[in-house]
């Protein structure tokens, strides 16, 4: 709890200390934890020694998980001298577990001659036990030495089952290899001969294309000779001619030519030259990109650590599907090392977000006629924002439907987006409904924030803020700020879940951590209101300037309203009315009505009355009932504007229905003196009661005047 700031302050200093007893007593997650603590520096100064003692107490007692960190951790020197030999040693005890990562590792180093004397005879057996546990890597790499007949006999048939089953999860490589076998997601396997012969005449079609110029062609001759497709195995060429294209911006090729780099193929091993390569494609947007930056500065390999960059780049991938990037998110967040990141939760792209692979139309085009679905539903993107090719919805729509009823949860999601806005299909929130909870089925964040949305506004024909709340629930447990805040909102009002402030704040708190700025704003009211949470004007007003800063209208107003009263801040009227002014310029009612009211008063501006009319139409047009009573109150005394006792009562009217006690004692009365209206006791009488009866002093003094004037009866 002290550790993620659950119902109490955050402090890494108390964290330490429990986790530290725990551990002291044998507890396996207590010594993670200490280890943890020490790997990161959090609460105790960094102590990669002390980090690795605390783990290999965990994992001597038989943790995978922590046999596998023990691993990564010597394999990659990290904060210590590199050491291949523990590395085996670790992987080993962690595959013979069942780990599926480790066992894939080993096999890496088996097939690298790492730590171990090179065997592919060996790498082969645990490849295939991390394929049959589902892990993309393993099916990639499995299907790689079947395609190869390295440590098997060559079988092109198991190679393509593999390859499909790897590209299924969405695992571009595995896409890739297929595109460059000829071979569809769900197509049937072709024999070795026919494989051969194909890749050879692809080989020399694609060299042709490459030397004119091609950068898609470069790519795929790149692959060829890194994989001794069609042609002798070559690092040196493979390198050749992702540079080529990388060269001119394909970011495919630059990411293929980091990784060549990061492992020291026919290049020298240079970390900090494939970050700048990973750099270059992630900021187009390539998934595979993002996952291996997230990488590098989660294990500090050619740049300095910073768990909050490799968040941001990981949920990044992870938001497009990319299965490596929200399983390297889970470890990171089991290990609190996604606690104090300040990057912001992404979203699986809709058809409005301009943030997508970057890679050409026509090869995006090539992959989804192979009836790739990842394909399918980037060419559907391309299609909607008109990336690349001409906007085109009812494109966009048809590509989207494709890859949903193979069952491709961005798809779906995008899909019940455009049905959603009624963009190339007829506006139909059942169906909306419909797609967004299949993809939310599948664990797709957006989806479950989207599907929460609509149980909780109705939409769909469905309200229902139980529902909601599940969903929003199954978000905010993936890390979603988003549905950490919505939910936060529903314990704040009890609507869907009992009503819990402490959780409520611990929600919100999480949200702001990622720098969602709507949380921010409503942990800001938690503090200024002492709810779920110590009474804290200061932090509250940290949050709302925060908050405010960010484009939160309601904050900034808040904000003013700390300025005005002086709590948390010096008090200071111009400084209120600038938060005042940039909450106004926003639409923010509320704000617009306290403009007006300092206009009116000339509190931090000079008074003007034509400028706090024109402030307090701008509110009371969107239905603000005090507004409406201040705009009333001027049309009846003159100010700022032609004297106007008819409008001034209309004014009174809308604010009265609305609810507004000075409102209905302002009708009351103009009914009373009839002004701007037919006098009329009953009606005065009837409005006086209304806003007596909400404690309004001045309709209560009103009210006993008439009755004991004889024109009310008790």
């Amino acid at each position: 709890m002290y550790r993620d700031g659950q119902g109490v302050e955050q402090d890494y200093t108390q964290a330490a200390a429990w986790f530290r007893k725990s551990a002291d007593q044998g507890d396996v997650g207590g010594q993670v934890e200490v280890g943890n603590i020490y790997r990161y520096g959090r609460g105790v100064a960094k102590d990669m020694a002390q980090a690795v003692l605390w783990y290999k107490k965990a994992a001597d007692q038989g943790s995978p998980e922590v046999q596998y960190i023990l691993a990564l951790i010597y394999r990659d020197g990290e904060g210590l001298e590199r050491d291949d030999t523990q590395a085996v040693f670790w992987f080993r005890k962690a595959a013979d577990l069942g780990y599926a990562d480790a066992r894939v590792c080993l096999g890496t180093m088996y097939l690298t001659g790492r730590g171990v004397a090179k065997d592919n005879t060996q790498a082969v057996p645990l490849f295939r036990k991390a394929a049959e546990q589902g892990l993309a890597l393993g099916q990639y790499n499995l299907a790689f030495m079947y395609l190869s007949g390295q440590g098997v006999p060559q079988d092109a048939a198991q190679a393509v089952t593999w390859y499909q089953k790897a590209a299924a999860q969405g695992f571009t490589s595995a896409q890739q290899a297929l595109v460059l076998l000829g071979v569809n997601e769900n197509g049937d396997a072709k024999s070795v001969a026919e494989i051969q012969e194909q890749l050879t005449t692809k080989f020399r079609t694609t060299r042709v294309a490459a030397e004119q110029g091609d950068t898609s062609a470069q790519v795929d001759l790149g692959l060829m000779y890194e994989y001794g497709l069609g042609v002798g195995q070559d690092y040196a060429q493979a390198v050749r001619w992702f540079r080529e294209a990388a060269d001119h911006g394909e970011s495919t090729a630059q990411t293929n030519l980091a990784d060549m780099y990061e492992n020291g193929r026919g290049v020298t091993r240079d970390d900090a030259e494939a970050v700048r390569l990973l750099q270059k494609a992630a900021d187009h947007g390539l998934d595979g990109a993002e996952y291996g930056l997230g990488l590098m500065y989660a294990q500090g390999r050619g740049v300095t650590r910073d768990d909050a960059e490799a968040v941001l780049w990981l949920q990044r991938a992870a938001a497009q599907g990319f299965s490596p990037a929200r399983q390297m998110l889970r470890e990171m967040e089991a290990s609190g090392r996604t606690q104090s990141s300040s990057a912001q939760n992404t979203t699986t792209p809709s058809p409005d977000d301009p943030k997508r692979p970057a890679a050409t139309a026509a090869r995006k085009l090539a992959i989804a006629e192979f009836g790739n679905t990842s394909a399918q539903c980037d060419i559907g993107t391309m299609y909607a924002n008109g990336e690349s090719v001409p906007k085109d919805d009812a494109r966009a729509v048809m590509w989207y439907r494709q890859a949903a009823e193979h069952g491709n949860a961005c798809a779906q999601n995008n899909l019940g987006l455009m049905y959603q806005r009624g963009r190339g299909v007829p506006r139909d929130d059942k169906q909306a409904l419909a797609l967004f909870r299949s993809a939310a089925d599948q664990g797709l964040v957006s989806a479950q924030v989207n599907l929460g949305n609509m149980y909780m506004n109705g939409q769909g024909g469905y309200k229902d803020n139980a529902l909601a709340a599940v969903w929003f629930r199954k978000a905010a447990d993936q890390g979603d700020p988003s549905a950490q805040n919505t939910l936060g909102v529903l314990f704040t009002d009890g609507r869907g879940v009992l009503k819990d402030e402490a959780e409520a704040v611990a929600l919100f708190r999480k949200a702001a951590d990622q720098e969602d700025a709507r949380a921010k704003a409503n942990l800001g009211l938690m503090y200024l209101n002492g709810r779920g949470v110590s009474q804290d004007d200061t932090k509250a007003a940290v949050l709302f300037r925060d908050a405010a800063e960010h484009g939160i209208a309601s904050a900034a107003g808040n904000l003013a309203y700390l300025y005005v009263e002086g709590r948390g801040v010096a008090r200071s009227d111009e400084e209120a009315v600038a938060w005042l002014q940039k909450a106004a310029d926003q639409g923010d009612a509320l704000a617009q009505s306290s403009l007006g009211y300092m206009y009116t008063k000339g509190r931090g501006v000079p008074k003007d009355d034509a400028k706090a009319l024109e402030w307090l139409q701008k509110a009371a047009d969107q239905g603000l009932a005090e507004a409406q009573t201040d705009l009333g109150t001027m049309f009846m005394e003159g100010r700022g504007v032609a004297k106007d006792e008819a409008k001034a009562v209309a004014m009174f009217r809308k604010a009265a229905n609305r609810g507004s006690a000075i409102g209905q004692a302002s009708l009351g009365e103009s009914y009373e003196k009839g002004t701007g209206v037919v006098q009329d006791d009953a009606q005065a009488v009837f409005w006086f009661r209304k806003a007596a009866d909400q404690g309004s002093t001045n309709a209560q003094d009103a009210l006993r005047k008439m009755i004991e004037a004889g024109r009310a009866r008790q």
